[in-house]
């Protein structure tokens, strides 16, 4: 899920769509309130975003694999790289503190990662009941989602949404599919399409992209939260960067 922002610009894609409501459609949306984690319950996901072959993605990505998991008051999520298997960030959530390790981007950067510190608030714990509100948000927007089907999804109901090709913000043709739960509209599966997106790398080279980016749910499960550590690793000797003072509020986590 990819929750702070500079791991998720470093990355240089469109921007993992599948973590992300459409632009378009949610930029004058107020965000639906949030819905914290029972108390005494704790939600552990394992989410895996790639990006196929066969023609399909003018460049590779490496696939990612996010492991969360949160309860009201505090949160972790891991992110590996699914094809060195390496983690490349490891964050920790309460309502009053984030903490974010990133691994190093290239060799300018310390070779130990670097830990963001930023402020925290509650909507940064985010419940797959959040994350279904920002999809029911935006059903028949004209810039959303319309329903054109049903089907099941990890055993479970499920309704198939679909967004229309438009013009994205980054001057490609985006359109997405989403197949959400039945009862609560949490995105089990998304699959979204930057169609003649534009590019230019800082060699000069330039020209126009296609991206098809899947995130697929691979766990999604209720367990007690006794003896889950939601703290990250120690992660020694790397760089700390305190943004706390620069940022009046913790960066959002994104929702779709």
């Amino acid at each position: 899920m990819l929750l702070h922002p500079r791991t998720t610009a470093a990355l240089g894609l469109t921007v993992l769509a599948a973590a992300v409501a459409p632009a378009a459609a949610s930029a004058d949306q107020t965000p639906p309130p949030h819905v914290p984690v029972a108390a005494g319950q704790l939600q552990h996901t394992v989410t895996v975003i790639s990006f196929p072959g066969g023609g399909k993605n003018t460049f590779h990505h490496d696939g990612l694999r996010s492991e969360w998991w949160v309860t009201a008051t505090a949160a972790r999520e891991v992110v590996k790289n699914t094809t060195t298997h390496k983690v490349t960030s490891d964050c920790a959530y309460t309502t009053t503190v984030v903490r974010c390790w990133d691994a190093p981007l290239n060799r300018r950067e310390p070779g130990n990662g670097t830990i963001f510190i930023f402020p925290g608030e509650p909507i940064l714990l985010q419940s797959w009941t959040d994350l279904g509100n920002n999809v029911k948000a935006l059903l028949g927007d004209p810039r959303g989602y319309h329903q054109t089907g049903t089907t099941t999804f990890l055993g479970r109901d499920a309704v198939v949404l679909a967004q229309d090709a438009q013009r994205g913000p980054d001057g490609g043709i985006e359109h997405a599919t989403v197949i959400a739960e039945a009862d609560n509209y949490y995105p089990l599966f998304r699959e979204d399409v930057d169609e003649n997106q534009p590019y230019h790398e800082r060699d000069g080279r330039k020209g126009i992209e296609r991206v098809d980016e899947i995130t697929r749910t691979k766990v999604m499960e209720v367990i007690s939260p006794n003896g889950v550590k939601l703290t990250m690793a120690p992660h020694r000797h790397a760089r700390v960067v305190d943004e706390r003072k620069r940022h009046t509020a913790a960066p959002k986590r994104k929702g779709y």
